[in-house]
């Protein structure tokens, strides 16, 4: 099947959660902070993917569509696990080779998300609208979190002074929210905008609310 993967609101999140992160690279512990936040929006992501899938088994998917996606949800789920053991060593003691070992474990899922796209048997222009959307969600949050290593890591010996720290870890609370409340809203909106199918907006109003 084919997606188009050039999404206006798609571009509009990664804009704005890579804005968002971007001001937060003046300190360690804030950046660190706002990239763990992130995680567990993006692991509901891939919950309600499989979900979506699941309910629409035997309707506009097939079984074997529901297995790749479980099978899927499994390895990101891995990954995912991954990055916030890796985020909890960051806390404790940061340095770039800790930031690359991030770095290599969200390329990962980033290739995840992005193999879902491909190879998959479902026809229904609904469902492949969906779930292109919740795919792009996911894509564009991790191609975030991607944009902000490197910056993190050329910043990472700038030694801010405690005056900077005070004016980071409350810029970072609130750029923090933002970014997480971005990810939520454009999420109540993929499931909230009912398409032609009946049963692919069952589907949706079957989801949870929220991330």
């Amino acid at each position: 099947m084919r997606f188009n993967r050039t999404v206006f609101w798609q571009v509009f999140l990664t804009l704005t959660i890579i804005e968002s992160l971007l001001a937060l690279t003046g300190c360690t512990s804030t950046w660190i902070t706002a990239i763990g936040a992130l995680l567990p929006s993006l692991a509901a992501v891939v919950n309600a993917i499989v979900a979506f899938a699941a309910a629409l088994q035997g309707k506009t998917v097939s079984p074997a569509f529901l297995a790749a996606v479980q099978k899927w949800q499994q390895n990101v789920a891995t990954e995912i696990t991954n990055a916030e053991a890796i985020i909890a060593a960051l806390k404790q003691s940061a340095s770039a080779s800790v930031i690359s070992q991030l770095q290599v474990v969200m390329q990962s899922v980033l290739s995840q998300f992005q193999s879902i796209l491909n190879g998959l048997d479902v026809t229904d222009a609904s469902t492949i609208a969906k779930l292109t959307q919740f795919v792009g969600l996911g894509i564009a949050a991790v191609n975030a979190i991607l944009a902000l290593l490197p910056l993190a890591m050329q910043k990472l010996a700038a030694n801010p002074s405690a005056e900077e720290l005070k004016h980071y870890d409350k810029l970072g609370a609130s750029l923090t929210t933002q970014a997480e409340n971005t990810m939520k809203e454009t999420y109540v909106a993929i499931i909230t905008e009912h398409t032609a199918s009946a049963n692919v907006n069952t589907a949706l109003d079957a989801l949870p609310r929220t991330i």
